[in-house]
Parts: structure tokens; sequence; C-alpha cells
């Protein structure tokens, strides 16, 4: 049975819900109990958690790519995320524009929806993290490659990030 193979869909979405609790437990003992020392190291459990929960979609996006191909994937990837962050981030932005007054232009403001999400709501990073993500992965599947020249360029991408030196806060 299809079910029973190793990463079977029911298998990754069970490990990715055992990865949100992860992230749960991770912001739980990260923030609403830092007062008691002991059960701090629980607050790494979301840092694994996200990276697995990363891992098995990326898994998970490759898999369905390889069976239905390229075509719709970025336009059906997109709407599926964008639409709902619009749905909750305009009446957020409208409520806050005309609630506690103006940070900018009402246009800017509805604009960094699209163009700066985390400036709007700086916990919806991973929106934009997934949309990079969407990109990079239709780009590299739209390109002639293996499926190890695949994992490479995407493996390549992710560590890019690492290369960069980070800048002293003085």
């Amino acid at each position: 049975r299809s079910t029973d193979a190793p990463f079977s869909v029911p298998q990754t979405d069970q490990m990715k819900g055992i990865a949100i609790l992860m992230i749960l437990v991770g912001h739980l003992f990260g923030h609403a109990l830092a007062d008691y020392p002991s059960l701090l190291h629980f607050r790494h459990l979301g840092s694994v958690g996200v990276t697995l929960f990363l891992i098995l979609s990326g898994y998970g996006l490759s898999q369905s790519l390889q069976r239905k191909g390229i075509e719709g994937f970025f336009f059906q990837r997109v709407t599926r995320i964008y639409i709902p962050v619009f749905l909750v981030m305009v009446p957020e932005v409208l409520l806050t524009h005309f609630l506690l007054g103006p940070e900018a232009g009402l246009p800017r403001e509805l604009a960094r929806i699209v163009v700066n999400l985390p400036a709007v709501d700086r916990n919806m990073w991973f929106v934009q993290f997934i949309f990079y993500w969407y990109c990079l992965i239709f780009i590299t599947f739209r390109l002639n490659l293996s499926d190890n020249g695949k994992v490479a360029v995407l493996f390549a991408v992710a560590l890019a990030p690492l290369t960069i030196p980070r800048l002293s806060s003085s």
C-alpha cells in the first residue's frame, strides 16, 4: 500500500503535526514560562520543529511536482497563501491606521502586505519565507536539471545566507 511507504503523505502529515506541537511547546516554554529556568531548555523545541516542518514540506512539494508537474504550481501555491493573508492583514492594516493613527499613507501601508509583510506584522516572516521558496522551487523545476541537480541548486541556495557575514550591532 502507498500509505505504508516511507514518507507517505499520511506519515509526513503526522510528522508535520508533531513538528507543529514542538513549535507550540517551544513558544510556551520560551515565553510564558520564562520565569522557570529549569524549563527553558524546552524552548529549543520550536527551532527543531520549524526545521522539521520545513524539510517535510519541501519533500512533499518535490514529490508533488514530480507527480503533477510544474504547470499551475506557482499560481495555486501563491493564491493558497496570499488570499488568507490578505483576508486577515487588510482589516488589521485598516484598523491600525484608523484607530491608532497612520504610520504612513494608507496605500503604502497596504502595499507592505505584498512587498514587506513583516513590516506590517513581524510574526508573518514565514509568509515571505514560503513565497521565496515557492519562487526558487518553481525556477529550479523549470530548469532542465536532473533530480540531483535540483537538490544541489536548492541546497546551495539554502546555504548561501550562511556565507554572508553578520554586521556587528555597534
